[in-house]
């Protein structure tokens, strides 16, 4: 069941980037308090609440697997998420003419990207699916608007 959400997730990445939030078309308070505190409450919360109880019915030990898988679930799904907010920051930074807020910007991509590592490590399998997906995706998609030669 687990090994089933970076799949879907890398089905929704090309729209989530495409998205508004990810365009930087909301401001930085929007951006950064109510999509990013707001939605990363909201996403812990959905994976805890939702995902935790179902890992618990499949783990027929003492729980420690499914504490371990509800973490990697949760560190995959937040990690995109804030990489996506991240990209949305740096939308707005290019237009900003703040130079501390564009230095503060800059310090949240930076711990972003720790954040990404952190991840990395911590839920190495599913970022390998999630990739390999993003990318198949990809290729199936720009083989279906590659015109076909003419003969």
């Amino acid at each position: 069941m687990s090994f089933v959400i970076p799949i879907v997730l890398s089905l929704l990445t090309k729209p989530f980037l495409r998205s508004r939030l990810c365009q930087g078309q909301y401001g930085f308070v929007a951006t950064y308090f109510g999509w990013g505190v707001l939605g990363t409450i909201g996403l812990s919360i959905g994976v805890f609440w939702l995902l935790g109880p179902i890992f618990f019915e499949q783990d027929h030990g003492r729980g420690d697997r499914a504490l371990s898988v509800t973490f990697r679930v949760w560190s995959l799904i937040t990690t995109l998420y804030m990489l996506g907010i991240a990209v949305g920051l740096n939308h707005i930074r290019k237009v900003s003419s703040s130079s501390l807020l564009n230095l503060y910007i800059i310090l949240l991509i930076v711990c972003t990207a720790l954040l990404f590592l952190t991840s990395l490590a911590a839920a190495a399998v599913y970022w390998i699916i999630y990739a390999v997906t993003v990318v198949v995706v990809h290729k199936i998609s720009d083989g279906q608007r590659a015109p076909a030669p003419e003969k």
